[in-house]
This record gives structure tokens, sequence and C-alpha cells, in this order.
């Protein structure tokens, strides 16, 4: 458990460099950690996914041999003013 939190950190810190939007995930192994029930949740607004399609190529590019599935109704999104109103 303890190493999906290093590895998550180690992704976040190369992902930083890779998209507009800054994102943090905490990847987590299904097999060491308890089932998540996520709810459906339509589309995020375009730049948001487009920085999770970024985030997730880094994560690729660190774990050619997992799939990435992200559990959309879990975690937050803390509004920063430094970004355009565009968003």
């Amino acid at each position: 458990m303890l190493k999906d939190i290093r590895e998550s950190q180690r992704i976040d810190r190369t992902a930083l460099g890779r998209k507009c939007i800054p994102v943090s995930a905490c990847v987590i192994s299904s097999h060491f950690w308890p089932k998540i029930v996520s709810e459906t949740v339509s589309e995020f607004p375009a730049p948001l996914e487009e920085a999770l399609v970024e985030y997730e190529k880094s994560f690729m590019d660190h774990k050619e041999s997992r799939k990435l599935q992200w559990m959309r109704a879990v975690g937050y999104v803390i509004p920063l003013r430094a970004y355009p109103s565009a968003f």
C-alpha cells in the first residue's frame, strides 16, 4: 500500500510537465486495497478530460503493463483563480 502511494507521487511529478491543468492522483492497486464503488459521472469539461488523458500517458510510460481506471466520482477539484475562466 505504501508502495502505491510512493509510485503515485512519482507519476504525479512526471505528469506535471505534460499538461496545462495540474492533476494529482492516488493510483491504487486493486489487489491490495478494498473495493471502491464509484458512481457514474458524465464527462468533465474538455480541458480537464485532456489533462486526464495526459496523466494517463505519463502513467503508461511508467507502468506499461497496467491499465488506469479513473474513479471519477471519488475525489475533489480545487478551483484556482490563476487559471483562465474559460475552463
